[in-house]
């Protein structure tokens, strides 16, 4: 009756890599754990922008305070000059009022001559205060006074004069006084002069002044000559330089915007090129290549990925082999699975066992339980050269020919000599297959045994409590197509006596591996079933349990390096 073999499908374009990958790229970027809020564009033209105009304003700020500051010197200068300047006009002033004062004794005709000489100097002070000084940043003269000892003074500017001192009623000067220093081809030099920073008021006016202030000492008279200087020049050329200023760094800010935009665009585009290479490769295109744009980091991290999708398409590729593989190796479990005996035959005064484990997922070994008639059943226990699929093709073949032949001869080696004709036709080059074959005709007990090149069969002798062997060799099927097989192979039969145990086997049982690559051995192999029929009344399946717990224990954690297949008849008492 035939079996349906069924194997789930397997999409021959679909591999957990590729999955993986399209499921990445269908997600994009709505991980809950990653959302990005600012592209690097943005960020990077943040900062250019943040840090060019911070240079912008430090630079600007610069300039400010430097002209700011050279723009007071020149004003201190001037000052220190018109001061130094005043002292010789002081001087010709007190001497021109002395000499009157001493020799004109007249009052009326003394004032009317002082009157004169006050106003020919303030004119002279008053052409002074039009005269072209505002060729160089200066200052407008608000005044010219000289101040006596007996604290009396001469207001040259505006053609008055007070013995009430400086807090009269006239005028006001209040603010901070310091010594003048100037500034001299970058070194500081102290003067003898004073520097006052401060305003002058009376009871109609109030301005802001900076007045210069020096000691003289003209014949017996000791004078200060103080000229006041108006900043409105200063504040008004500071103010303008300051829009000028603001105005330069408005627009070299909107400027640095530009090109910090332009810089950033050119410098993520190779980013952006990246980042659209990575969603076509995530999206399930491993045959896409990145073209590196620029000659730096960037370019190496695009060839990196290039070589990382590369090794993605090979490990895709590799996995398509191997689902292949797998689906194959599925199919050929399913064929193997159904190839073995499902049910062990009850015969009458016999028992069974039988135990089979292939090395990998498929193997080549291959056992059978044929009833052949009501009186003969066949034994058959064989070992194919190859392994995995190509072992259970070659395994399925030798089943069918076994079933077909068995049918028609009751004679092993006849069996065998036909199956052989047929499998050398068929059988791929190097490909061969050792086998036994045995028939038991459970009318007088007897045993006909026929090995095509493989193990002895183990034969215990209850009533002797001894083993013997049946060491037939032969040739392995498939080698050969006729003569030399037919000269190579024999046949014996045995009768089995009561508590005789009769085993067939693969050579994976004597040849299995510890982890130091020794063989288990066929003499350690009989030794155990002797030694456990000997002592105990082990029915077959028993004793097949016992060989297979020896092995295990001997391999240790070695691997299977070969099938393992064992079937054992016993006679009962």
């Amino acid at each position: 009756m035939a079996r349906n073999i069924e194997v789930d499908p397997v999409d021959p374009a679909s591999t957990t890599i590729l999955e993986n990958m399209k499921q990445i790229g269908n997600t994009k970027f709505v991980s809950t754990k990653f959302r990005p809020k600012y592209t690097v564009t943005i960020k990077l033209t943040l900062m250019l922008i943040v840090v060019s105009s911070l240079l912008c304003l430090m630079s600007e700020y610069m300039v400010y305070s430097h002209t700011i500051e050279s723009l007071l010197e020149e004003v201190d200068r001037k000052g220190a000059i018109l001061v130094q300047s005043m002292t010789k006009l002081a001087t010709e002033y007190v001497k021109d009022c002395l000499h009157i004062q001493e020799s004109e004794e007249d009052y009326t005709k003394k004032n009317e001559q002082l009157q004169e000489i006050h106003t020919r100097y303030t004119n002279y002070l008053n052409e002074m205060k039009s005269y072209p000084m505002h060729a160089s940043p200066m200052t407008e003269i608000v005044s010219i006074a000289f101040v006596t000892e007996d604290n009396k003074i001469i207001d040259l500017c505006t053609n008055s004069s007070s013995t009430d001192g400086l807090n009269t009623g006239k005028y006001e000067i209040k603010g901070s006084e310091e010594t003048l220093t100037l500034n001299i081809d970058g070194n500081l030099y102290e003067t003898n002069m004073q520097v006052i920073y401060g305003h002058i008021s009376n009871s109609e006016r109030f301005e802001k002044i900076q007045a210069y202030k020096i000691k003289v000492k003209i014949e017996s008279e000791t004078v200060q000559i103080i000229v006041m200087l108006s900043p409105k020049d200063i504040t008004a050329s500071t103010t303008a330089l300051f829009h000028k200023i603001a105005f330069t760094t408005i627009l070299a800010i909107l400027l640095v915007i530009c090109i910090s935009m332009i810089l950033a665009k050119q410098f993520t585009a190779p980013i952006a090129q990246l980042l659209h290479d990575i969603n076509v490769v995530s999206s399930g295109d491993l045959s896409h290549v990145t073209k590196p744009i620029s000659r730096d980091e960037i370019g190496l991290l695009a060839d990196t990925f290039n070589i990382l999708t590369q090794n993605l398409k090979n490990a895709h590729e590799s996995e398509l082999e191997y689902q292949a593989q797998e689906y194959d190796l599925m199919t050929a479990r399913e064929i193997q699975k159904n190839l073995l005996p499902k049910l062990i035959p009850i015969i009458p005064g016999y028992d069974i066992g039988s135990y089979y484990q292939p090395a990998k997922e498929v193997g080549g070994d291959y056992y059978d339980i044929i009833p052949i008639d009501d009186f003969h059943v066949g034994f058959i226990v064989a070992d194919v050269s190859g392994k995995s699929v190509p072992g259970c093709v070659i395994m399925a073949m030798t089943r069918a020919f076994f079933r077909t032949e068995s049918k028609f001869h009751l004679s092993p080696k006849a069996a065998l000599i036909k199956i052989n004709e047929i499998l050398a036709d068929d059988i791929t080059a190097g490909l061969f297959v050792t086998a036994i074959y045995c028939i038991l005709d459970v009318r007088d007990h007897s045993i006909t045994i026929c090995s095509a090149g493989h193990n002895p069969a183990y034969v215990w002798r209850a009533h002797r409590q001894m083993y013997e062997l049946i060491n037939l060799k032969g040739m392995a099927l498939g080698l050969d197509k006729g003569r030399f097989f037919t000269r190579a192979i024999k046949e014996e039969k045995i009768i089995l006596n009561p508590g005789d145990k009769f085993v067939i086997y693969t050579d994976g049982v004597p040849e299995a591996m510890n982890p130091l690559d020794e063989e288990y051995t066929e003499d350690k192999f009989y030794a155990l079933m002797s030694q456990v029929s000997q002592q105990t009344k082990a029915t077959s399946q028993q004793l097949s349990d016992y060989v297979i717990k020896s092995l295990e224990q001997w391999r240790s954690t070695a691997l299977q390096s070969d099938d393992i297949t064992m079937v054992t008849l016993t006679r009962n008492s």
